[in-house]
């Protein structure tokens, strides 16, 4: 788009209120949550598929972002799953 780095992040912040790097980890986490519904995957997949490089990295920004680890957000969706009664 030949967009300066700077003038991308200085738009996202004027129409979306938040800076680059928070909206790209915004996205990185949402995809991951999305993984992590299907419990098909294994935390480590997940998060390279996620774009992080660092296991431990991706763990302490889901935790951040979600309140809960990989693995919690991971069993409560499988938890949820076998219940019967609730509709996703």
């Amino acid at each position: 788009f030949y967009f300066d780095k700077r003038y991308a992040s200085n738009l996202l912040k004027k129409h979306l209120g938040i800076n680059y790097s928070d909206y790209v980890k915004n996205l990185r986490i949402a995809h991951a949550c999305q993984l992590l519904e299907t419990g098909d995957l294994p935390i480590c997949r997940i998060s390279a598929l996620c774009g992080f490089s660092d296991q431990r990295y991706f763990s302490k920004v889901f935790r951040t972002a979600t309140m809960q680890t990989p693995s919690q957000y991971k069993e409560k969706e499988v938890q949820l799953s076998e219940n019967p009664f609730i509709i996703k």
